[in-house]
């Protein structure tokens, strides 16, 4: 049996298989992995065929063993945006879900939920039996972009493009991963939960967010490799650190300022990978601004063109429901400029609407609110105005500046057509575990008025 598994594990990521050594620090091994996929297998057996599997943890061995589970033959599985009862009944209504989390008491979830005791019992899984191009997993993505979105992944999607992350950052089982997001959004899910897995670097269990936390977690366990998202990058500015332990840094999410990459650098010597990418299309290209990359440069196995001023990719990374033309090319939200062997980004397609009757770029304004005196941070948003009848420019800015020296800032800076006509000011701007824009809590923001 343990032949069998470990040729299981190696179909995926050319390594023999280590059943001792550590998944999660100290935490969770190799071998508990597999007994916690066969517990939920065993679970799923029986039951009314065509059940999916909701992952309602945000613990990493939690949702790995869910993965391992579903490629023997085990449910499919749906990872929520959020862990909250609202998120989870939405799913409930249009899927025919059971939950799955750890065992600790009650649900604070509706719907009928299996509580992993993590029991040991014969090892499972001696074969794959899944279709590696067949879904197997189902992002539901949220808080950036209003309703919530449900992107397929079949296994060569995933284990594909975690295999080239390990190949192409070099990271091996020397290496000991800190992240500081959840494994709900396909950044996390891939470097928190897939890369550990096939590199055989443990992960740390815990999910630091604060700058002391982030800090302590790293030198406490001397982590190697840092995983997070701009905002958290841009908090650390706030601290003095040196983190002599890690070799490399990642960011998705979003775009990283490049003041915060320069700081981080001036710290301890590394320049973040910023890897650009969607839950749709997983990673695209990457750069490192601390280097003066302004530059993304695709993946290797990414292909890319640019029509009329929009960007379309190529590669096995992509969600096998998205439409693709005739060659393989699906047509992206992202306005770009070619540069050199490869492009820039430019803003989103959506970010070009008519205000007035003209045209104005929404990511043109925030890149020069950003620039006045007093302004850390801001997000800018076409809104329909208060009669209805056409668009009018709202702002949210995290600073310590007045709203009447913002305005006329803005003033001396922008035509007359481009200025926000309702601002917000606030400390920093809301964002979600997984680095995102909470953007039900924008719209409460701009709805208090």
């Amino acid at each position: 049996m343990k032949r069998e598994i470990t040729g299981f594990y190696k179909s995926f990521t050319g390594q023999p298989l280590d059943l001792k050594r550590d998944y999660i620090l100290s935490g969770c091994s190799r071998e508990d992995l597999f007994h916690l996929a066969g517990e939920i297998k065993d679970a799923f057996a029986g039951r009314i065929a065509g059940r999916k599997a909701c992952v309602c943890s945000d613990k990493k061995e939690i949702v790995m063993a869910a993965i391992l589970a579903s490629l023997a033959g085990g449910p499919e599985l749906i990872i929520p945006h959020a862990l909250s009862a609202p998120v989870i009944g939405d799913i409930l209504k249009s899927l025919d879900c059971l939950l799955v989390a750890e065992a600790g008491g009650e649900s604070p979830f509706p719907g009928e939920t299996i509580f992993l005791e993590g029991a040991k019992r014969s090892m499972p899984l001696p074969s794959l039996s899944l279709d590696p191009d067949r879904t197997m997993l189902s992002l539901f993505t949220g808080g950036s972009t209003g309703k919530p979105k449900v992107w397929q992944k079949t296994a060569r999607n995933l284990f594909g493009e975690a295999k080239h992350l390990v190949d192409k950052f070099g990271i091996s089982g020397n290496d000991l991963v800190l992240s500081t997001v959840p494994p709900r959004h396909i950044y996390g899910l891939l470097f928190s939960v897939l890369v550990p897995f096939v590199s055989g670097a443990p992960v740390i269990g815990e999910t630091a967010a604060f700058p002391g936390e982030i800090i302590s977690a790293v030198d406490r366990h001397r982590a190697t490799v840092l995983v997070s998202v701009p905002i958290h990058y841009r908090v650390l500015k706030a601290a003095d650190f040196r983190m002599p332990s890690l070799r490399t840094a990642f960011s998705s999410a979003g775009a990283l300022a490049k003041e915060d990459a320069d700081y981080f650098y001036s710290k301890t010597g590394i320049a973040v990978n910023e890897i650009y990418g969607s839950t749709e299309t997983g990673g695209v290209a990457t750069r490192r601004l601390a280097l003066g990359e302004e530059t993304l440069t695709p993946f290797e196995n990414v292909n890319f063109r640019i029509d009329k001023g929009v960007l379309k990719i190529k590669s096995e990374f992509i969600s096998p429901d998205l439409p693709k033309d005739a060659n393989g090319f699906f047509t992206t939200s992202d306005r770009v400029r070619k540069e050199g062997a490869g492009f820039a980004l430019l803003g989103r397609v959506d970010d070009i609407v008519k205000v007035a009757g003209k045209r104005v770029d929404l990511a043109e304004i925030q890149q020069v609110i950003k620039k006045i005196a007093g302004v850390s941070d801001a997000r800018i948003f076409a809104v329909r105005s208060r009669n209805g009848r056409q668009n009018e420019i709202a702002a949210l800015i995290a600073g310590s500046i007045e709203e009447a020296k913002l305005r006329a800032g803005i003033s001396r800076a922008l035509e007359p057509h481009c200025l926000p006509r309702r601002i917000k000011i606030v400390h920093r701007l809301p964002s979600l575990p997984t680095g995102k824009l909470d953007r039900e809590h924008i719209e409460k923001i701009f709805n208090q008025d």
